[in-house]
């Protein structure tokens, strides 16, 4: 989505401060907030505010380049395998398609049945 490599960053740069679950959880009500809409930096600083990380040492990491590469890195080795979206679960070096948890369980319990 339009936010996804923005969220991701934001995500690394909580990480590194140490408030990851944190961060996800308030950028999670954020989107949920914005309905789809584009999630801007200052948005995502001000988030990082909320949950006490320092907000110059979140916004020169959000800015800079610290974590691009390694971005960059992921999403190409996920465009590679096929990935469309998180989560995305490979069993048995297939990609797992499942519309929920219970869909979800139902394909593990029958990948992992003792014949």
């Amino acid at each position: 989505h339009q936010n996804a490599e923005g969220d991701a960053l934001g995500a690394l740069c909580a990480l590194s401060g140490g408030k990851y679950r944190e961060y996800r959880n308030v950028l999670y009500t954020l989107e949920d907030q914005k309905k789809g809409a584009s999630v801007t930096d200052e948005e995502r600083t001000a988030k990082a505010k909320e949950i006490g990380l320092d907000v110059a040492e979140f916004t020169s990491c959000l800015t800079g380049a610290r974590y691009q590469k390694a971005l960059e890195r992921e999403i190409d080795e996920g465009n590679k395998l096929g990935l469309e979206g998180t989560p995305s679960v490979y069993l048995n070096n297939k990609i797992m398609n499942y519309r929920g948890p219970d869909e979800f369980f139902k394909i593990l319990d029958a990948a992992t049945a003792v014949k």
